[in-house]
């Protein structure tokens, strides 16, 4: 499988790599001698490092003396050349094997490289630097897993793999009817639903991408995961930050939320809550702090990359939190048959597609769509209040029971509600795939 890369870069910061890169100490390396690469390469910082360690000539004090492209093209024409007037000379497998081993595979995507003619071509297939990645050890953005020996999980398998980064490239970004997105290189190719592969330049309107997820659980769980899960994920949907500068994490539970364990969070982090007939308010120091560590902050409540690094039990429990506090069940009868879904709403998108992603890393497939075109006011019993434009997730079919079973709901009601829905109707098989919409 081809090495995953991501784009953000700047050329100081690729020209210091080259020079540091252990491989090329004392090949007569300088900074102006690397720019010329990087310019023949258009900043590809792989090809670069592939060109100078692999394929550029030295001379017999190991210094590196040919820098652009064109120089060893020039080369490897002169060297093909030899081959009518030297041909007798030489073993001809042995000239074939050499002129094999020395241009080809590489050569072909060098020169692609190096045609001004061909400026879209990559070295490697190319994905941005926030594109999460499941591994055996958590879900990563991939910008976090450069230079590091890990193994990619796809489909149930796991594979080995090494993350490089390179310069700036054009992207694109696709959007499929089901919320998920990527961002990548026009030639990075996808693999759709009927076995075949097309780059992204190449998609149309309606393709369908192949999905998988994988049941195995990840990362190395600590023995308070389950609880320090569900107590962020709780405050991701009803928490907010308060006091002196917003060093305290309140919760406010009304009506039917008093029925949520709240008991184990303040066991955990201690501070009495504030009970009351159809009210509970919590407040913690420690909570707070707890959730400071994991990167989530006031103004800033998102699942961070810190909360993602975490193991398949914390995840979990984060996700049953997070649905006790904003998800629930619902089941409509229509004529042709029973509606059930598993529905998160929340009125930032990114949560929910952070959440996607999570889900489907335990072989939950979800659809992400939207609740309501724009912001508007709304009138409530205790008065009028601005409502923000809504996204909602949705899980449906046999993924309804692979949530129940696998994550599930902790509140009484929503957890009864989910496991009656399941004995209503079999479930149709999910989907794997996602189609296409921009």
């Amino acid at each position: 499988m081809p090495d995953l890369i991501y784009l953000n870069d700047d050329l100081d910061s690729t020209v210091e790599r080259l020079l540091n890169d252990k491989e090329l100490a004392g090949c007569g390396l300088d900074r102006e001698k690397v720019v010329r690469t990087i310019e023949s390469f258009y900043g590809d910082e792989i090809a670069c490092a592939v060109f100078l360690k692999k394929y550029a000539v030295r001379n017999d004090n190991n210094d590196i003396i040919e820098f652009t492209l064109e120089e060893a093209k020039n080369r490897w024409a002169e060297y093909i050349a030899t081959a009518e007037n030297n041909f007798d000379e030489r073993k001809p497998p042995e000239y074939f094997k050499e002129l094999y081993d020395y241009l080809l595979p590489a050569g072909r995507q060098m020169f692609a490289l190096g045609n001004e003619y061909v400026k879209s071509a990559t070295y490697t297939n190319c994905v941005a630097g926030d594109t999460l990645v499941l591994t055996d050890d958590g879900l990563f953005p991939i910008r976090q897993l450069v230079e590091k020996n890990i193994n990619i999980r796809i489909g149930g398998d796991s594979y080995p793999a090494k993350i490089w980064k390179t310069g700036n490239k054009q992207t694109e970004t696709i959007i499929t009817k089901e919320g998920f997105e990527l961002t990548a290189t026009k030639d990075h190719r996808l693999l759709l639903s009927d076995g075949s592969w097309k780059k992204i330049e190449d998609l149309n309107i309606g393709d369908r991408l192949a999905i998988s997820g994988d049941a195995r659980d990840f990362g190395t769980p600590k023995p308070d995961d389950s609880i320090r899960g569900y107590a962020t994920g709780l405050f991701l949907g009803d928490g907010t930050f308060c006091g002196e500068d917003f060093s305290i994490a309140n919760v406010r539970l009304f009506d039917d939320k008093m029925k949520l364990p709240i008991d184990k969070i303040v066991q955990y982090y201690g501070n009495k809550p504030i009970i009351k007939p159809n009210k509970i308010s919590y407040n913690s120091k420690c909570w707070a702090e707890d959730m400071k560590s994991l990167d989530i902050y006031h103004g800033a409540k998102d699942i961070s990359s810190s909360v993602l690094a975490q193991s398949s039990v914390f995840l979990k429990n984060m996700i049953s939190g997070l649905f006790d506090a904003d998800g629930g069940v619902v089941i409509q009868k229509t004529p042709k048959g029973i509606n059930r879904g598993i529905v998160l709403t929340q009125s930032n998108r990114k949560l929910l597609q952070d959440v996607q992603n999570i889900l489907l890393s335990f072989g939950i497939v979800s659809t992400i769509y939207k609740k309501s075109d724009k912001d508007k006011i709304a009138s409530f019993p205790k008065g009028m209040f601005l409502c923000k434009q809504g996204w909602s997730l949705r899980i449906s079919r046999e993924s309804f029971i692979k949530f129940t079973e696998k994550i599930g709901f902790q509140h009484p009601e929503k957890k009864n509600k989910s496991l009656d829905a399941i004995k209503l109707a079999p479930f149709k098989d999910d989907k794997k795939y996602a189609r296409i919409s921009q």
